[in-house]
């Protein structure tokens, strides 16, 4: 069993280290060149049911570090009505500035979260200049912050969608059942 167990940290921690090498590098030359030309600022505004919103927007911090700072969160909360969500989603879109791009990525298309934040951002006129994409997943998000600034309109949406697409896989893992022994 233990022997299971360290395969499968030795595994995670390959992957984890390999995959994100490419990543690690496209940072670096997003850091480098900056914004592209002609391209327009975002702001990344995660929406979802309870914490999932917060709690991934901690875990971006941790990934992409001051990339994600200026990230938004709002989670609609348990027993908090679409209204009382909307009144701290308008307080916290108070302070954003107003000729930034938004980019909303929301865990359900057409949940109420996302109706009420697309509702009070088309009342203050701001649903022009907005991208709204459904099905949020770590993936999705980290690629949104990663290329906020770099990359604008459809080739943005591609790239964001196709990184959260490729990352739904099925996990298949195997032991190996010659080895009865752990290798310790």
């Amino acid at each position: 069993m233990l022997s299971i167990f360290l395969k499968l940290v030795t595994f995670v921690i390959f992957f984890r280290d390999n995959r994100h090498l490419k990543r690690r590098s496209e940072l670096a030359k997003i850091e480098v060149s900056g914004r592209k030309e002609g391209g327009k600022l975002k702001t990344i505004i995660l929406l979802s049911h309870g914490e999932f919103a917060p709690g991934l927007k901690s875990a971006l911090e941790m990934f992409a570090g001051d990339q994600a700072k200026d990230v938004l969160a709002f989670g609609l909360r348990k027993g908090e009505s679409a209204d009382q969500f909307g009144q701290r989603f308008a307080q916290g879109m108070a302070e954003v500035d107003q000729s930034t791009g938004l980019v909303l990525l929301a865990d359900i298309i057409g949940g109420s979260p996302l109706t009420t934040a697309c509702n009070i951002l088309a009342q203050a006129g701001r649903m022009e200049d907005t991208i709204v994409l459904g099905g949020m997943n770590f993936p999705m998000a980290l690629n949104a912050v990663l290329y906020q600034d770099s990359l604008d309109g459809p080739q943005f949406v591609e790239k964001v969608l196709g990184e959260a697409s490729a990352a739904l896989q099925q996990f298949n893992f195997q032991t190996d059942t010659d080895d009865e022994e752990d290798d310790i």
